[in-house]
């Protein structure tokens, strides 16, 4: 099954069922939001990807590993969490996870930066994501 997004962003975007991530919590602030369109520019090792909503054409958030940024997570799921990701062995988890982090700018501007403290877990094999909030994160960089 296809969609099509006017994205206001993006323009006119034909997404397929396999491009769309369900987030059963929506993300921070965007709660009532769920389904997402995964979806990366042109190129053949894309640095970022594009999460860009499927309810509201206004909404697309920029994601990128955060390797990119030097950073890394050590994440551990709870089960809650992991039934959210539809994962019933955590084993799993490892081969089929992608962590991503969101990408801000906070004027016109100013430099891009990577918001650490609330990463996205995506299931690529069940198509589906959470965002998982530090109540306290210790990291230097």
């Amino acid at each position: 099954m296809n969609a099509s997004i006017n994205s206001s962003r993006y323009g006119l975007v034909e997404v397929t069922e396999d491009k769309v991530i369900e987030f059963p919590r929506g993300l921070a602030g965007f709660e009532n939001l769920r389904r997402f369109a995964f979806l990366h520019p042109e190129s053949d090792s894309p640095k970022y990807y594009i999460l860009q909503s499927m309810e509201d054409a206004d909404v697309a958030f920029s994601v990128a590993d955060p390797a990119v940024f030097g950073f890394s997570y050590e994440i551990t799921l709870d089960e809650e969490l992991s039934g959210l990701l539809d994962q019933p062995d955590s084993a799993e988890a490892v081969a089929d996870d992608a962590v991503l982090v969101i990408l801000a700018k906070d004027e016109d501007n100013a430099p891009l930066r990577a918001v650490l403290k609330a990463p996205l877990i995506l299931n690529l094999k069940t198509r589906r994501g959470v965002q998982h909030t530090f109540t306290r994160l210790d990291y230097t960089l």
